[in-house]
């Protein structure tokens, strides 16, 4: 199927969810107003999103959801059922997650930005990326895999060569100025939480709270990577091509480590390196020897977010992934914490938490999580999504003076807190093939997407209070674990 005939496809497919998922509106409200848990929202939107941005979400949210579950049950199923009962497993052994998704339309981006037929006076180095595609693609016989397998060559190779293509193409008009707003909101909400933990000494809750202060934020990408005299200056050695493709790409790989790869950054800016080269990345992480967070503009889309849709949405998706790695910049306090009395209270804490998910089962077999291998990545969950909570509820209170959130079509009858919760659900909607999740229970630190939901949401008050889940259920539990 050529490219043009695919792009037609896909975007029929996305009309007909647009279509089916208006159709669904009445079902869907009558679904909520038949069930015992869900409240009926009291809240006063101004209107119905109606923009191609919101319904797309609308769209994407209706069929993810499988509103038949009792989200006081299993929210994980209630908000992710329809996107698991999608895809039938037995035919593929891949993992499919929201995630993934996003990798392949970056993919399919890279590879109509690299076809693109550039001028002679267009950036030199686009030119050259088109050269050492076109040699590679001679490389393979399979036209099926070809294209994909010479992107990832050159992701692999000339990393921020592809970073400034993909953003020179999509990522100009970027969010960076909402986003990095949205940081600063919900680190302001983790400092507030640190003050008013009481099992911290006032000496500890003064140095962790520095130590937080200084996290810096890498947001979408740096400046740099679209200053064309930069990049040029950077590659100039290598865009004389007249050898084969093994070749070329072989001497690219010197760039990686060359001191000269900072010239790109001014020293002010703080930009490590990593960041730089893994811009397409659909995935954020805090760098320990930076101290900061980076969220690169890879993942700023899709269901993580979308300027053009209401906040509670990308709160709950780009807004959790954010308040996850700024947790993380908390994972190691034995300089911070000043008390043994403190100390003591971390470790029991700590322990809440690896005693909890040690009581799930990842398989039919009843293999348990492994509680302490993936402890610091489930106290990130709990911390990042309660922080990225607090940071809406302000948000929105503040806007109210000025204007309400717009709600999505299908979608009316829920509060936007209960959306900014199926969100963060949605950002880890997933469907593994066995054999993976053997291989998370023996030697990942990140457990499965169901249980990272259940585990944070079971956790967290609020998240009852706003689902009207009755004490002792599910997801309502009465011994609950809490660190941040």
């Amino acid at each position: 199927m050529n490219t043009s005939i695919k792009i037609a496809f896909i975007k029929n497919i996305f009309l007909f969810d647009i279509f089916i998922g208006l159709i669904f509106n009445c079902k869907v409200s009558l679904a909520i107003e038949e069930t015992e848990y869900s409240s009926i929202s009291t809240e006063k939107f101004d209107d119905t999103c109606l923009t191609k941005s919101c319904n797309q979400t609308a769209s994407a949210i209706l069929n993810n959801m499988d509103t038949t579950i009792n989200p006081c049950d299993n929210f994980y199923k209630f908000a992710c059922g329809g996107f698991i009962n999608s895809y039938n497993q037995t035919k593929t052994d891949e993992i499919i997650s929201a995630s993934k998704l996003i990798e392949e339309r970056i993919i399919n981006d890279l590879t109509l930005s690299i076809e693109k037929k550039y001028s002679p006076n267009s950036q030199k180095l686009f030119n050259l990326l088109t050269i050492l595609y076109n040699i590679c693609l001679n490389e393979f016989t399979k036209v099926i895999t070809k294209r994909q397998k010479c992107i990832n060559k050159l992701q692999l190779k000339l990393p921020t060569a592809m970073s400034a293509l993909y953003i020179q193409n999509y990522g100009k008009n970027s969010v960076k100025k909402k986003v990095y707003k949205m940081a600063i909101n919900i680190r302001n909400e983790f400092l507030k939480n640190i003050k008013n933990n009481h099992w911290i000494d006032e000496k500890s809750k003064h140095k962790i709270s520095l130590k937080f202060k200084n996290i810096y934020n890498n947001i979408a990408y740096p400046n740099e990577i679209v200053d064309a005299d930069k990049l040029n200056d950077y590659y100039e050695k290598i865009y004389n091509i007249n050898k084969q493709y093994i070749d070329d790409i072989f001497e690219t790989q010197t760039f990686i480590t060359n001191p000269n790869y900072i010239k790109l950054i001014e020293p002010e800016y703080s930009y490590n390196q990593n960041f730089i080269a893994n811009l397409t990345k659909v995935s954020g992480w805090y760098s320990f020897f930076h101290n900061s967070i980076n969220i690169p503009v890879g993942i700023l889309q899709g269901i993580y977010y979308d300027k053009n849709r209401p906040n509670y949405m990308n709160y709950g998706g780009a807004g959790n992934i954010i308040g996850h790695e700024l947790t993380h910049g908390l994972d190691n306090l034995k300089y911070e914490i000043e008390k043994n009395e403190t100390s003591s209270n971390y470790s029991k804490k700590v322990e809440c938490f690896i005693k909890q998910y040690e009581n799930y089962s990842l398989n039919d077999a009843g293999n348990k999580i492994d509680g302490i291998l993936t402890s610091q990545e489930n106290i990130a969950d709990n911390g990042g999504m309660k922080a990225a909570y607090f940071a809406y509820k302000k948000f929105i209170k503040e806007r109210k003076k000025k204007k309400r959130e717009l709600k999505l079509p299908g979608l009316e009858n829920y509060t936007s807190k209960q959306m900014f919760w199926i969100s963060a659900a949605n950002s880890r909607c997933s469907k593994y093939p066995l054999y993976y999740l053997d291989y998370k229970i023996q030697s990942h630190q990140h457990t499965s997407s169901e249980f990272r939901i259940l585990g944070t949401l079971s956790n967290i008050i609020e998240f009852s209070n706003d689902f009207n889940c009755p004490v002792g259920s599910i997801m309502n539990p009465k011994t609950k674990c809490s660190l941040w």
